[in-house]
């Protein structure tokens, strides 16, 4: 499969939603960071980025590329990262950056209106 990515504003341009297709690597971590931050400008508050992330078609992720989302959620305007339509695998993964990162920023969900919920909670 190739690698490609969809991204989108959902709810009023409060959330980005990144959909994932095939491996993460270099070829595509680059290309979607740049993309979702020029599209998080964009949004009702880029000062506060919410991000959705649906893994439900995505492939296996490069250390390099699992390094870059944990210092992703280094960055100031990131508020939340919601994650969902995840494999076992990737679940562990995503776990491991939780604990490594010891942020409170994202978080794991079964479906993506639970995933959506969480995002929205503190917005206004």
């Amino acid at each position: 499969m190739e690698n490609r990515f969809k991204l989108e504003l959902l709810c009023e341009n409060r959330i980005i939603e990144q959909t994932i297709y095939g491996d993460v690597d270099d070829n595509l971590s680059l290309p979607l960071r740049q993309e979702s931050d020029a599209l998080r400008k964009k949004t009702a508050n880029p000062d506060k980025a919410c991000v959705l992330i649906n893994t439900e078609h995505a492939g296996k992720a490069t250390s390099k590329a699992r390094r870059k989302l944990y210092d992703i959620l280094k960055e100031p305007f990131i508020h939340k990262f919601a994650v969902f339509g995840i494999r076992p695998y990737v679940r562990a993964i995503v776990n491991f950056i939780m604990s490594a990162s010891g942020s409170k920023k994202i978080r794991v969900f079964s479906s993506r209106e639970k995933a959506i919920e969480w995002l929205l909670e503190d917005q206004e």
